[in-house]
């Protein structure tokens, strides 16, 4: 895959910089501008100024994506998918709150050496040209979500629907104690669900009957990310899209949002494992029984054969003394 040349601009026009009386500029917004890409187009975000100066002043960044041809686009974070589209499109507006200004403005670098936030940008068959724009915003205020906590989603349906969550007491409680978020179907088939919100990509799982979605801090990430996403369609804090499909055979079932204490956690799994590894050691045993069983089974025909063998040898034997011709 090609990397083609590109000269990005940081348009920072004067409505963008203000002077300060130390004379320190203060950026409140970026332009990376692209032309003629034609295949694919990477480069390092460093909106580390933007972010400080929105915290700073209580504001949200706003990022504006604007294209004369359908483009593709992933935001990763050392190497991991942050945010992204992979069904083309030319124009999209989101906001960003609280961790996204979190992550924009540390300075810590990737284990690697590499720099933390990498943009990708695909386009189609024709070359493309347009922009993407971050600013602090302060005219885009976010709603608090007038739904209770979720709980309980009923797949009553066959195929792709999307159900507002909300998550704001689940992430309250995780970070007043241990404990963690635990996804759970009663489905009979595997439902493919995904998270997230305002159109852009979420994180894809297969959740079945059998195997509960227990979610580690790089999903509970995810998530805090996807919460203070906004967008002019869904401008709620801590509600996410959660996305199910469900299969042409589907019946019934539900997904259960339940939030467990880390040491019940780890006494369950320990329990489950606990119990695995005593079933793994009974299925040894019989099979170890088996073998033992089966050997012995053969060496007892092989004896029986070995008598049989010798009692026809006799046999013979006692026929010849008794039925041979007589002395005369």
């Amino acid at each position: 895959m090609r990397l083609l040349f590109l000269l990005l601009l940081f348009s920072i026009g004067s409505s963008a910089i203000d002077s300060a009386p130390s004379d320190l500029h203060i950026v409140k917004s970026k332009t990376f501008e692209f032309s003629d890409v034609r295949e694919l187009l990477e480069w390092d975000l460093d909106l580390r100024d933007i972010a400080s100066y929105a915290k700073k002043n209580h504001e949200i960044i706003k990022m504006e994506v604007n294209s004369n041809q359908p483009i593709t686009f992933q935001m990763l974070l050392c190497s991991d998918h942050v945010m992204g589209k992979v069904v083309p499109f030319k124009k999209t507006v989101v906001y960003l709150d609280g961790p996204w200004l979190e992550m924009f403005a540390r300075e810590n670098k990737c284990s690697d050496g590499s720099e933390e936030i990498v943009m990708k940008l695909e386009v189609g068959e024709k070359s493309a040209f347009g922009f993407f724009k971050f600013s602090a915003e302060s005219n885009f205020s976010p709603r608090l979500h007038p739904f209770n906590q979720t709980r309980f989603i009923n797949l009553d349906i066959v195929g792709s629907r999307s159900h507002w969550i909300s998550m704001e007491d689940f992430f309250v409680k995780v970070n007043q104690s241990p404990s963690i978020i635990i996804f759970l179907s009663t489905a009979p088939s595997t439902i493919p669900i995904s998270f997230t919100k305002c159109g852009m990509d979420g994180l894809m799982f297969k959740l079945t009957r059998d195997v509960p979605l227990v979610v580690d801090d790089y999903l509970l990430s995810h998530f805090e990310l996807m919460a203070f996403l906004y967008c002019t369609q869904n401008d709620y804090q801590y509600v996410l899209e959660l996305t199910a499909i469900t299969p042409a055979n589907h019946t019934s079932g539900s997904i259960l949002i339940e939030l467990e204490a880390l040491n019940n956690h780890l006494e369950s799994l320990t329990l489950r494992i606990f119990s695995l590894l005593f079933i793994l050691l009974i299925i040894a045993l019989t099979v170890f029984l088996a073998i033992i069983i089966h050997k012995r089974y053969q060496e007892r025909r092989q004896e029986k054969r070995a008598l049989s063998t010798l009692d026809a040898a006799n046999d013979i034997e006692m026929v010849t003394l008794t039925d041979g011709p007589a002395d005369e």
